[in-house]
């Protein structure tokens, strides 16, 4: 992953559709019948189209964003009133050992704070944008 980090939508950004609470709705939608399907042993393949409609949003929101991004097949979830990102990083030389947790934080108003901890030092990193 890149080390450059831009962080936040410019303000014109906001009138080219890109709708905090339509995406935050979207995302706690298929997140929470992802949930209820695996709870009730429903078809997976249904949650592969709702997973891949998540990863789709993950990508929307690198591309408006400048996060960066070079996989957008991650998790996204709400915590409060934000969005949130989060994955696991490796050596690229290494990729059997993961070395970082990062967490992408997308406020209502597309300000972006990056937590990155090291797993092996417990360090914790924050870059605010």
């Amino acid at each position: 992953m890149s080390e450059k980090f831009e962080g936040s939508v410019p303000p014109q950004e906001h009138e080219k559709g890109l709708s905090f609470e339509s995406l935050k709705a979207e995302v706690d939608g298929l997140n929470a019948e992802i949930k209820k399907d695996q709870e009730e042993h429903h078809d997976m393949k249904m949650d592969k189209e709702k997973s891949f409609r998540l990863f789709d949003i993950v990508k929307q929101l690198n591309d408006k964003l400048g996060l960066n991004l070079e996989n957008t097949s991650l998790d996204i979830h709400s915590e409060g009133d934000n969005l949130v990102i989060h994955f696991w990083e490796s050596n690229p030389k290494d990729t059997t050992n993961v070395e970082r947790e990062v967490n992408i934080s997308i406020s209502p108003d597309f300000q972006v704070e990056r937590k990155i901890e090291d797993l092996k030092t417990g360090e914790t990193k924050v870059e605010s944008k």
